[in-house]
């Protein structure tokens, strides 16, 4: 195993554990960004910033194939995935996970023991409206960039936000709960999925899937939902629902046929969001239906009445040459662009721009550029200078000592020979 390469903290958060790969510390130890070495994939998030002495997002890991397969879970179904470098537990009808849903392979050995399957005697719940933590058995898809998180719309005032202010459930303040996807926390084109617990294949027969979607903000992104037999594989099946782009600041029911299915299956739902403007994708009141309950579903389904009622735009600035600025002006009503911040206290007040990470902090090129790094200049200069290479995935490729001159450390894109 690689000696995971970590930079002394010296701000609130402590250095993290992180091994084959390396923890970059930026902002005086707000932020940290995860590079794995090379041969390695990273899963978890990429970014995580220092709030109250806690970094914001779990550790991620660098994984690699080449562990045995792990031993069969009673009454549930582990789902490789990553050439087999990720494994994914799903529980059975009438029991419940308990301990690790998720374990990774580094090469070698898998990181951690999966968890079991417990007997309740209890139901799958075929719907949830998210008012407890344990989200109804629906997960989040470790593989993938960003994570659907549980709101109840209550945000710093300051904050810049495109997502509802309250749930589908109550329509009212701080009442419920519903879940969403913030492009603030995501690089373009990212996506976060969202999984249901195993439903029995009984459960198919006459079948929909009923929820509640709010999309809103410049260059939103997309929807989608899928629904998976156990056996089969994500990246070969259609979805069976697809919503891209403002939907104004309203609730919208979706509402989809499952088709019959010979097997145990799962519902999915994926979201993609843009960056340069802010925009939010949320969802609440998901429910599995059979036979009169669909039809009544359609039937009923209506347009519900604006989660919020406002004419503010959504377009919002980028840190393009801004690097090191506050916003221009208090946001008003009237507002024709959303103002954000560019410097590092954009962390703590969470008015950063959705590029400002790429743009000021760690560099990443932005847009269509076929390099991922630029040169990162300090005004000072240590001893024991770096430069380090990655490939085009982002993959730590080689560290080498260089000459001190005016660079702490150099970044740069790794183009392997032809």
């Amino acid at each position: 195993m690689r000696r995971p390469l970590t930079r002394q903290l010296v701000g609130q958060c402590p250095a993290p554990y992180f091994p084959n790969g390396e923890a970059k510390i930026r902002n005086r130890g707000r932020m940290m960004r995860f590079d794995c070495a090379y041969g390695f994939k990273l899963v978890g998030n990429r970014y995580s910033n220092c709030q109250n002495g806690r970094w914001d997002t779990s550790i991620p890991v660098c994984v690699k194939s080449g562990c045995s397969l792990l031993a069969p879970i009673e009454s549930g179904h582990v789902l490789y995935e990553m050439n087999k470098a990720s494994a994914f537990l799903s529980c059975f009808e009438g029991t419940e996970l308990a301990g690790s849903r998720n374990a990774y392979c580094n090469g070698t050995h898998w990181d951690r023991p999966l968890g079991v399957c417990r007997r309740t005697g209890q139901a799958t719940p075929t719907a949830c409206d998210f008012e407890t933590e344990s989200l109804c058995g629906w997960s989040n898809d470790a593989l993938h960039d960003f994570d659907w998180k549980r709101s109840d719309g209550t945000l710093n005032p300051r904050a810049l936000r495109t997502g509802p202010k309250y749930d589908h459930t109550t329509m009212q303040p701080k009442a419920g709960h519903f879940m969403i996807v913030d492009s603030g926390e995501q690089l373009t084109n990212d996506t976060a999925r969202f999984i249901s617990p195993l439903f029995e294949p009984e459960l198919s027969v006459g079948a929909c899937f009923q929820f509640y979607y709010h999309m809103y903000g410049e260059s939103v992104g997309t929807l989608k939902v899928f629904v998976k037999p156990m056996s089969a594989d994500l990246y070969d099946l259609q979805p069976v629902f697809v919503q891209r782009g403002n939907q104004k600041n309203v609730w919208h029911e979706g509402h989809v046929e499952v088709g019959q299915q010979a097997e145990r299956f799962q519902v999915v739902i994926e979201a993609s969001l843009g960056m340069r403007y802010k925009s939010d994708i949320a969802i609440d009141d998901v429910s599995l239906l059979q036979g009169d309950s669909c039809r009544v579903a359609v039937e009923d389904g209506e347009e519900p009445p604006p989660a919020e009622v406002e004419n503010v735009p959504v377009k919002i600035e980028s840190c393009e040459n801004r690097c090191g600025s506050s916003m221009a002006a208090v946001l008003s009503a009237n507002d024709t662009i959303v103002h954000c911040d560019c410097h590092e206290d954009c962390v703590t007040s969470e008015t950063c721009c959705p590029d400002y990470r790429e743009r000021c902090v760690f560099q990443v090129a932005v847009g269509g550029s076929n390099h991922y790094y630029h040169h990162h200049h300090h005004n000072h200069c240590k001893a024991n200078n770096v430069k380090r290479y990655y490939d085009q995935e982002h993959h730590f490729k080689a560290i080498h000592d260089v000459h001190c001159l005016h660079d702490n450390h150099e970044e740069v894109q790794f183009t392997p020979k032809a």
